[in-house]
């Protein structure tokens, strides 16, 4: 009789186990790929762009400064001389602040939106989750893995990158993707 009830506890826990649903999502790909991630990028590298041109100019100007004084420093005294060098490695030194601190406030806003976009995903997979009645939904990427061997019938990164682009712009053609029937259950 023993036997018995032990065969069925077992026998209960493994049907129970087999209507667990779960799958695995490349989470570095979704991220990388998510429409609004590919957007920031594009965005933040015409930013950077701005601000490297801005700190070039900005340094020819003052490399211009700084050879008009040396071809007019030798008809100038020593004092003046002195003091035009060092107005001009004030400046220097200022344009340097400057650039070191937008440089440090650009990070920080990059880091902040990263971390925002991280977690609307993080945040969307969950839902997703929870809509398509799976039980576990792990996360892995290429460079930690922690799905070490998944059935490739149970990698949804695609599903959850098609339903996660939906209706957002695509960065290409800056028109909205259609939503894959299949992707949204």
């Amino acid at each position: 009789m023993k036997h018995f009830v032990l065969f069925i506890a077992i026998a209960a826990g493994l049907t129970a186990c087999q209507q667990e649903k779960t799958a695995y999502v490349n989470s570095e790909t979704v991220v990388k790929d998510y429409y609004v991630m590919k957007a920031y990028q594009d965005s933040l590298a015409k930013q950077e762009e701005a601000f490297k041109m801005k700190y070039d100019r900005q340094m020819q100007e003052l490399q211009k400064e700084f050879n008009e004084f040396q071809a007019k420093a030798r008809k100038m005294s020593a004092k003046k001389a002195a003091k035009r060098n060092q107005e001009i490695n004030q400046k220097y030194q200022q344009i340097q602040q400057m650039q070191q601190a937008e440089s440090y406030q650009l990070q920080q806003q990059s880091q902040q939106r990263l971390t925002e976009i991280v977690e609307e995903v993080t945040g969307f997979i969950k839902e997703y989750g929870e809509k398509n009645g799976y039980t576990y939904i792990f996360g892995t990427s290429d460079i930690s893995p922690t799905v070490l061997y998944g059935k490739p019938e149970n990698d949804i990164t695609d599903e959850i990158l098609d339903a996660l682009n939906a209706g957002h712009d695509t960065p290409d053609t800056g028109k909205s993707q259609e939503v894959k029937k299949d992707s949204v259950k």
